[in-house]
Protein backbone atom coordinates (compact mmCIF):
# COMPACT_ATOMS: atom_id res chain seq x y z
CA UNK A 1 0.00 0.00 0.00
CA UNK A 2 1.52 3.30 -1.06
CA UNK A 3 2.00 6.14 1.46
CA UNK A 4 1.67 9.57 -0.08
CA UNK A 5 2.12 12.23 2.61
CA UNK A 6 0.24 10.21 5.23
CA UNK A 7 -2.50 9.11 2.84
CA UNK A 8 -2.58 5.42 2.03
CA UNK A 9 -4.18 4.23 -1.19
CA UNK A 10 -4.84 0.84 -2.69
CA UNK A 11 -6.46 0.09 -6.05
CA UNK A 12 -9.41 -2.26 -5.66
CA UNK A 13 -11.49 -4.21 -8.16
CA UNK A 14 -14.78 -2.32 -8.52
CA UNK A 15 -16.73 -5.56 -8.96
CA UNK A 16 -16.02 -6.68 -5.39
CA UNK A 17 -16.95 -5.49 -1.93
CA UNK A 18 -14.24 -5.63 0.71
CA UNK A 19 -13.94 -5.84 4.46
CA UNK A 20 -11.54 -3.16 5.66
CA UNK A 21 -9.43 -3.89 8.74
CA UNK A 22 -6.78 -1.45 9.96
CA UNK A 23 -4.58 -2.09 12.98
CA UNK A 24 -1.83 -0.04 14.51
CA UNK A 25 0.27 0.39 17.62
CA UNK A 26 1.64 3.52 19.26
CA UNK A 27 3.40 3.69 22.62
CA UNK A 28 2.44 0.06 23.36
CA UNK A 29 -1.26 0.86 22.83
CA UNK A 30 -3.28 -0.99 20.19
CA UNK A 31 -5.62 0.74 17.77
CA UNK A 32 -8.17 -0.80 15.43
CA UNK A 33 -10.76 0.10 12.79
CA UNK A 34 -12.98 -2.25 10.80
CA UNK A 35 -15.80 -1.81 8.31
CA UNK A 36 -17.72 -4.36 6.24
CA UNK A 37 -18.65 -4.14 2.57
CA UNK A 38 -16.35 -1.29 1.56
CA UNK A 39 -16.75 -0.35 -2.08
CA UNK A 40 -13.91 0.80 -4.34
CA UNK A 41 -13.71 4.50 -5.24
CA UNK A 42 -15.29 5.52 -1.94
CA UNK A 43 -12.88 7.81 -0.14
CA UNK A 44 -13.28 8.39 3.54
CA UNK A 45 -11.21 9.36 6.53
CA UNK A 46 -11.16 6.86 9.36
CA UNK A 47 -10.04 7.15 12.96
CA UNK A 48 -8.43 4.29 14.78
CA UNK A 49 -9.89 3.60 18.21
CA UNK A 50 -7.78 2.36 21.11
CA UNK A 51 -8.90 -1.15 22.02
CA UNK A 52 -7.90 -3.91 24.39
CA UNK A 53 -6.29 -6.98 22.88
CA UNK A 54 -9.47 -8.96 23.64
CA UNK A 55 -11.65 -6.43 21.77
CA UNK A 56 -9.32 -6.52 18.77
CA UNK A 57 -9.28 -10.33 18.75
CA UNK A 58 -13.09 -10.44 18.85
CA UNK A 59 -13.38 -7.93 16.00
CA UNK A 60 -10.78 -9.72 13.86
CA UNK A 61 -12.62 -13.01 14.30
CA UNK A 62 -15.83 -11.33 13.12
CA UNK A 63 -14.27 -9.72 10.04
CA UNK A 64 -11.81 -12.35 8.82
CA UNK A 65 -11.29 -16.07 8.44
CA UNK A 66 -9.61 -17.76 11.38
CA UNK A 67 -6.34 -18.16 9.41
CA UNK A 68 -6.28 -14.46 8.50
CA UNK A 69 -7.15 -13.47 12.06
CA UNK A 70 -4.30 -15.60 13.41
CA UNK A 71 -1.85 -14.01 10.96
CA UNK A 72 -2.95 -10.50 11.96
CA UNK A 73 -2.69 -11.37 15.66
CA UNK A 74 0.90 -12.47 15.08
CA UNK A 75 1.65 -9.16 13.32
CA UNK A 76 0.24 -7.20 16.27
CA UNK A 77 2.76 -8.83 18.62
CA UNK A 78 5.61 -6.85 17.00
Amino acid sequence: MANNGGTFRENLNELFKYNLVIMGTLNNKKYFYAEKNVKPNVVKRVSLKENSEEEINDAMNEFTSSASANNMKQEMKF
